[in-house]
């Protein structure tokens, strides 16, 4: 396994977060293709990996794709970061979950900002008449409260 870039010739650097590929800060991985990359810091360029420990290196990059938080997920590539400063690329198409939340994502959020809006209106509105009622009958001995009719 090489340590360094075929290109540059500098340090690739090394992850603990993927234990079966230890190389590298940035891996790129298509798991449809097969693929997996370690991309240099200095130069950026993609240096392709041994055939040997591609698959089990691929299946790791994916679980821990998947269970970290999405940092930029456009249609036919995602990054994530993980807690060691590892940057993975996952090169294919979406997930199921992930190409929901991409393509919904902004209708989802509207969504969300109205039914908080229309919320905040309507208990806006209930304190609003409460108060207009307590006002209202503040000077009469029975006011809202006696079956509608209104005493003085």
């Amino acid at each position: 396994m090489y340590h360094t870039c075929i290109f540059c010739h500098q340090s690739l650097g090394r992850n603990e977060s993927i234990e079966v590929f230890p190389v590298g800060r940035r891996l790129a991985f298509d798991a449809s293709k097969g693929r997996l990359w370690v991309v240099c810091r200095q130069c950026v360029r993609w240096n392709q990996t041994p055939l040997e420990i591609r698959w089990e290196a691929i299946e790791a990059c994916e679980r821990a794709f998947t269970d970290t938080r999405l940092r930029f997920r456009p249609t036919n590539i995602g990054m994530a970061r993980m807690r060691d400063g590892l940057d993975l690329v996952r090169i294919g198409a979406p997930a199921r979950r992930g190409f929901a939340a991409w393509r919904y994502g902004d209708q989802f959020g509207r969504r969300r900002r109205k039914t908080i809006l229309i919320g905040t209106g309507a208990v806006a509105a209930m304190i609003a008449v409460i108060r207009a009622r307590r006002r209202r009958g503040s000077g009469s001995a029975g006011s809202v409260g006696s079956g509608g009719t209104f005493r003085t």
